[in-house]
């Protein structure tokens, strides 16, 4: 399988630095919810989780599970 990170920008490329989003195979896996914004991957996660407690609030599930959060750390 390929696995294809997708970026904006480089030499010659005046779109600006910033992740389009990924690809596995033909198929999207990630696309990024703040595409054109140059963010560093750390900060795109900051911004997605922020957009997804925007949603969580209004009363959707949870964006990150507190139980995932404390593994992960």
């Amino acid at each position: 399988m390929d696995f294809i990170r997708h970026m904006a920008g480089g030499p010659g490329n005046l779109e600006g630095h910033y992740l389009k989003g990924i690809q596995l195979n033909t198929e999207w896996v990630y696309e990024n919810p703040l595409a054109q914004v140059p963010l560093a991957d750390d900060e795109v996660a900051i911004g997605a989780l922020m957009l997804g407690m925007a949603v969580y609030v209004g009363g959707s599930v949870p964006p990150y599970p507190l139980a995932e959060a404390c593994q992960d750390r």
